[in-house]
């Protein structure tokens, strides 16, 4: 879902689309937490690179 906010150019819909995620992963077993962390990573990273380019 991150992806596609940020793919998007909404950006509070990313905040928001993040924290959401947050609660998420919080919520989930651990194993299943640490499958989905090269996902995340992608997601923080496509994240700042927005932050970037609204600069």
């Amino acid at each position: 879902m991150t992806l596609a906010t940020v793919e998007a150019g909404d950006a509070n819909l990313v905040k928001a689309t993040m924290a959401h995620a947050g609660v998420l992963l919080g919520r989930i077993a651990k194993p299943s937490v640490k499958a989905l962390g090269p996902l995340s990573a992608r997601a923080k990273w496509a994240v700042a690179g927005l932050r970037r380019s609204d600069d």
